[in-house]
């Protein structure tokens, strides 16, 4: 699709979305945009739920429909926007811990919570305050404004929380 010059062959990508241009050594290139599920949707010939119904369970779909999506996600290199899916299901496969430092107590505690969720398919994010009120704070309203599934806290200034 994109020659080593990082140029787009436009007869191989109909559906590739020009999103800049740029100028590197008096050429004009365009880079290409990621592939959304519209743009499987069209290169397949099946509508955008099939699609979607595919990704989430591909038995769900007729063979030669499944054969023909994923011949189209191939092509187009598509990957499922996972932070887009967990806003449409109102949640996600994430969970927050906020640890005060990185002694050698709280990096067990965290690596025994990142394998026990790491092993119920979730992602764990780690976050280290350095004992600063603030950082927590910081830390804790991003992590929910993530809509992340759980969160754990651990900390002297968790007091400081019942009035957050």
């Amino acid at each position: 699709m994109i020659d080593v010059l990082g140029q787009i062959d436009y007869n191989k990508t109909k559906f590739a979305k020009k999103s800049c241009r740029e100028e590197e050594n008096g050429k004009a290139m365009v880079k290409e945009k990621r592939a959304t599920i519209k743009d499987v949707a069209a290169l397949s010939g099946v509508s955008i739920s099939t699609v979607s119904r595919y990704l989430s369970n591909p038995e769900s779909v007729k063979p030669f429909a499944a054969y023909k999506i994923k011949d189209a996600v191939n092509q187009l290199g598509y990957v499922p926007n996972t932070f887009a899916r967990s806003q449409r299901k109102g949640g996600s496969k994430t969970i927050g811990v906020v640890i005060p430092n990185l002694e050698f107590f709280f990096v067990k505690a965290s690596k025994a919570i990142s394998d026990y969720f790491y092993s119920q398919g979730y992602v764990t994010f780690i976050c280290e305050t350095d004992n600063e009120s603030d950082k927590e704070k910081f830390f804790i309203q991003q992590l929910i404004d993530q809509q992340v599934a759980g969160l754990i806290i651990a900390g002297e200034v968790l007091k400081d929380l019942i009035n957050f």
